[in-house]
């Protein structure tokens, strides 16, 4: 009985230890698009490449860059 007791005890505490909040942003929280096509961090921000644009995010608010006037062969950005 103790060590069922033991067990069931250890069980919950890992629940608790292991336990990590994840937050889904989507287009409705300032997310260009939801297709998602690479992640980067530095040191500030969080760079999130979409099929529609670069966004920046910095832990609570996105800026979309994109290619000026949609021009696909363009290196230049905008916001």
């Amino acid at each position: 009985m103790k060590r069922s007791l033991f067990f069931l005890v250890l069980f919950v505490q890992s629940l608790f230890v292991f336990s990590q909040e994840f937050r889904h942003y989507d287009t409705m929280d300032g997310l260009s698009s939801i297709e998602v096509t690479s992640v980067c961090e530095d040191s500030h921000f969080m760079w999130i490449a979409t099929t529609d644009g670069l966004n920046r995010f910095d832990g609570k608010n996105f800026k979309v860059f994109k290619r000026e006037n949609g021009n696909p062969n363009t290196s230049r950005l905008t916001t």
